[in-house]
């Protein structure tokens, strides 16, 4: 059995299952997506639900939550407002620039 590791995030996940998602700017579109809450008075999570919302076409979010903070804390994504631009930086967020 692969043991625990603790993510970036302060998380657990089985060792090796997170290592597919990092690369050399994870770090630089995390930044941008604390950035982003902060200015839109929310959370991470709920903002990354946002910009699923607000996407075109829009995404249908399937979510579940252990706590009713949690669920509390998603259905938040319904009250954060994204701009335009705040939409698409983090769309283009870790993209290769051309």
């Amino acid at each position: 059995m692969t043991p625990p590791t603790t993510t970036r995030s302060g998380g657990t996940e089985k060792a090796g299952s997170l290592n597919q998602y990092l690369g050399p700017d994870t770090d630089q579109r995390l930044k941008l997506l604390k950035e982003t809450a902060s200015q839109v008075d929310a959370t991470p999570i709920q903002v990354v639900f946002a910009w699923m919302l607000q996407s075109t076409p829009p995404v249908l979010l399937l979510v579940t939550a252990g706590t009713r903070e949690q669920m509390d804390e998603n259905l938040g994504a319904f009250e954060a407002e994204l701009s335009p631009e705040q939409r698409e930086r983090l769309s283009n967020a870790g993209n290769p620039k051309e």
